[in-house]
């Protein structure tokens, strides 16, 4: 080491210049010897902890240092964690946990950003825009504390009235992959785990859990696989979850084929198979099929498994590959090295909100505009009536585990009121309840005393507990007007519980006229309705929220006790308490201010009560009084809009002829409220285009005689032709078909051009251009749909497939040109005999549109 002498000066003090140098010096030395020791350190660490080493080697050696025990735990869940949503950790090598979340539109952990779900994302057909979302919805998962999102959920519509298929995309499997590969590909931007769902054909929520989809493989293949197939090999998604129901008779979590042969040897999945929550039915034959996480416990791959592994039956490299996934998946987010950047004010950001309202200005539909009564004259709009059950409250999407619980709402109504020109007067009626099927109101608040030395009070005494029958002290006590609650998964009241809860309302009733009352009760739980002392109405969760009616003889200026008990025992707490009183009848209200406005607005459709997970609807027709409302205010007024927000299709034929304009909003999230105002108010050209086919009755769907099943199959005799494919096989003319959309401008097709005109065996793609000009005067979203047919083949085919998608935007009087390249896996059907994807040789024709029933422009090559 080199000296260093420090000299005094003439005063026999050191010299500060020597002294500076010095810590100089002494700092460098430091810094050298810290370097080196550091360089020592990562010489001499393991290498699974050498972020610079290959992610093989480093999984190669954790799981040597792993013992079966640690293996066998990492691959169920860990209900120790305190919840039902984690994997277990492994501190001592520094394994972390998977931190789930429910998805598919918003992070269930708490309150949330409620993004519109899969139905209005798919009708965006805009893959750029789910981008968005992605990373939205990975940016809010990590702001939550969660690390995986169980998303998306890509099941195709088969049964139209499917309890879940408004979680999901579409009747179309390319539609349906381009909208998860832009989901995808978002949320694992952010080193977010995206967890594509419900593997595979889960097409129906009655008898999931039990039920077998009878079918063929090339069914499989073509239908209900692809959108599968491009979340791995396209967007590259690092989880699959297994789902309820058996194929051919063999439970999905148990299916050697589906998990293995598919989608690891197939399809080179990398990933790891997650079961859906109590999916497992097995050890042994669930071990051997490919599945590598049961959630949310260890139920069969726990304690069992484990026993299974040390008596042989087991090999332990089968649990060592399904450990190297998910360590496999853990280091390539850089979740194992904590690489992961969280930002807190990702929560509610102003960027989630915006790809909130652009996800619902998108996908929302115009299917009539008869007349052009669309976009509203805000010149000439001066008093407009709103109407209809959905109006007043913001119906953000359907029921079961996809629920979102927003922090903020914007309802139709507000939408309106804020988007309205000043001057303009926006005034509401009911009409009638989404479902009961007799008119009613909510109990005013000027027939009500509360019980208790209340006096000059009015409304009900309301008592609050923390258990799930309202007895003993209560936590909360308050004087409520009415008993007209949608609580959803808050608390109801300061110090409440979110879920297991009870209340009880007291007071008095007195009638304004004598006469036959109807009360009604409509409940997401149990309630009870006492009139002096005696039980009128009891209600039961079961009773899925369409209400009990109990008459009841009244008599004018008499005191009556009354009693509303309440138990909520899950999520989505509400309750109402409403009646019909004599000769009143809000229907008719609602349609004499609708004959005195300049034009009508009624909001009708479905909400979670009737749609959400574990159940199908029991129909498709509009619920309640729907139908004879929206009959009876287009009579008052022919300037009748209807708009609908629903998940699945509705009749519409006692009415569709009769009104001008109809708008299909679906379920538009959280800012649903301004998107719809936005696009009747003419602020955005609507774009969005049906990613379904809407039927004119249940019977004339490809899925009618083999639904829900007997003896617990399902038979898909329907096969290949679902959808529109089966409406073009079948020439019947849906009530509005795939793809369709209508737009405030136009546009026109012209110069299509395929080249090369032959497409080689050699694999090359062809390339297809066609102009689109907007020929209107406003700008707009032109969505071009490109479709395939086969011409001649030696299997059955459909008449057309959609096989590419582009939505551009184009200025009044501009033409874009638009490109496809098509190579032959666009050209192919599933052969079984060889089990492979075939490509004829023959004619092929290229039609492009705006619908699969609206084609523009065709052209024809040839595949050598």
């Amino acid at each position: 080491m080199r000296k260093i002498i420090i000299s005094k000066n003439a005063s026999g003090k050191f010299n500060a210049g020597a002294i500076v140098l010095l810590a100089a010096c002494l700092a460098i030395s430091a810094l050298l010897l810290c370097v080196k020791a550091q360089a020592a350190d990562s010489e001499n660490a393991p290498i699974y902890k050498d972020q610079n080493a290959p992610i093989e080697k480093r999984v190669d050696a954790l799981i040597g240092l792993l013992t079966l025990e640690e293996k066998i735990s990492m691959i169920h869940g860990d209900v120790g964690a305190g919840t039902s949503m984690d994997t277990k950790a492994i501190p001592r090598l520094g394994i972390p946990r998977f931190q789930m979340s429910d998805g598919p539109n918003g992070v269930r952990w708490g309150a949330s950003t409620a993004f519109p779900p899969g139905i209005t994302m798919a009708s965006t057909w805009n893959e750029d825009l789910l981008y968005r979302y992605g990373v939205a919805l990975g940016r809010e998962t990590l702001a939550k504390g969660r690390n995986m999102i169980l998303g998306p959920c890509v099941n195709i519509h088969r049964v139209p009235f499917g309890g879940r298929n408004f979680e999901s995309y579409s009747e179309d499997p390319f539609l349906a992959a381009r909208i998860a590969v832009g989901y995808i590909k978002g949320v694992q931007s952010q080193n977010v785990v995206a967890t594509v769902k419900h593997f595979a054909m889960n097409n129906q929520e009655i008898d999931r859990g039990t039920v077998s989809v009878e079918t063929d493989e090339r069914t499989m293949q073509e239908i209900y696989l692809p959108q599968f197939k491009a979340a791995i090999q396209e967007a590259g998604s690092y989880s699959v979850m297994c789902s309820y129901n058996k194929i051919n008779g063999i439970y999905a979590c148990e299916n050697h084929h589906l998990l293995t042969d598919i989608l690891k040897n197939d399809w080179g999945f990398k990933g790891f198979v997650v079961s859906d929550w109590g999916a497992v039915h097995s050890t042994i034959p669930t071990a051997m099929s490919g599945m590598d996480i049961e959630m949310p416990n260890g139920a069969f791959t726990g304690k069992d498994l484990l026993k299974a592994v040390q008596d042989g039956k087991v090999p332990v490299s089968v649990i060592d590959d399904k450990v190297r996934r998910i360590l496999r998946v853990m280091i390539t987010t850089g979740l194992y090295d904590h690489k992961i950047n969280v930002d807190v004010t990702w929560f509610d950001s102003a960027e989630s909100r915006l790809v909130a309202l652009d996800l619902a200005r998108e996908g929302i539909v115009l299917l009539k505009n008869k007349g052009g009564i669309l976009p509203l004259d805000k010149k000439k709009i001066k008093k407009i009536a709103v109407i209809g059950p959905n109006a007043k409250f913001s119906v953000v999407g359907g029921g079961g585990s996809s629920e979102i619980t927003p922090l903020h709402t914007d309802t139709p109504l507000e939408g309106i009121l804020k988007q309205a020109p000043i001057g303009t007067e926006v005034n509401f009626a009911l009409g009638c309840d989404l479902l009961m099927p007799v008119e009613y109101e909510i109990v005013p608040t000027i027939y009500l005393t509360p019980a208790g030395d209340m006096a000059g009070d009015s409304g009900l005494f309301a008592e609050y507990f923390n258990s799930v029958t309202p007895a003993g002290k209560p936590v909360a006590s308050i004087v409520e007007k009415q008993i007209d609650f949608n609580w959803g998964g808050s608390s109801p009241i300061e110090g409440i519980n979110k879920d297991s809860f009870s209340a009880r309302w007291t007071g008095k009733l007195v009638p304004p006229t004598s006469g036959e009352y109807k009360f009604v009760v409509v409940s997401n739980s149990v309630a009870q309705l006492f009139i002096n002392g005696k039980l009128k109405v009891n209600y039961w969760a079961n009773d899925s929220g369409k209400g009990k009616i109990a008459t009841v003889n009244l008599k004018a200026g008499e005191e009556y006790k009354i009693r509303f008990e309440y138990q909520n025992m899950g999520r989505g707490a509400s309750a109402q308490l409403g009646w019909q009183r004599p000769g009143v009848s809000p229907m008719n209200d609602a349609a004499k201010l609708a004959k005195e406005s300049d034009v009508a607005i009624v909001f009708a459709g479905i909400d979670k009560r009737l749609e959400g997970e574990g159940h199908d609807r029991d129909s498709l027709e509009i619920p309640g009084l729907q139908n004879e409302l929206i009959k009876k205010i287009v009579a008052a007024n022919p300037n009748t809009i209807v708009v609908l927000q629903n998940g699945t299709p509705l009749i519409m034929k006692e009415w569709l002829d009769k009104v001008p304009a109809l708008v299909e909003a679906w379920y538009p999230g959280q800012e649903g409220g301004r998107a719809i105002a936005e696009i009747l108010f003419g602020d955005v050209n609507p774009s969005g285009r049906l990613s379904i086919t809407m039927p004119n009755s249940w019977e004339e769907s490809p899925a009618f005689g083999n639904y829900p099943g007997k003896n617990l199959k399902v038979n898909y005799s329907d096969g290949i032709f679902i959808g529109y494919r089966y409406y073009d096989a079948k020439g019947i003319e849906p009530v509005f078909p795939f793809g369709f959309g209508l737009s405030y401008t136009d546009f026109k097709y012209s110069d299509l051009k395929i080249s090369p005109e032959k497409m080689g065996a050699d694999g090359k793609k062809i390339t297809v251009s066609l102009n689109v000009k907007n020929t209107g005067a406003r700008a707009g979203k032109e969505v071009v749909q490109l479709y395939v047919s086969d011409i001649k083949s030696s299997a059955p085919r459909p008449i057309r497939e959609l096989k590419g998608i582009r939505k551009i935007y184009i200025e009044p009087g501009e033409s874009k040109n638009v490109t496809f390249d098509l190579d032959q896996s666009a050209l192919s059907f599933f052969d079984p005999k060889k089990n492979k994807w075939v490509a004829e040789p023959g004619a092929f024709e290229i039609e492009a549109g705006s619908s699969s029933r609206d084609i523009k422009v065709k052209g024809a090559f040839t595949l050598q």
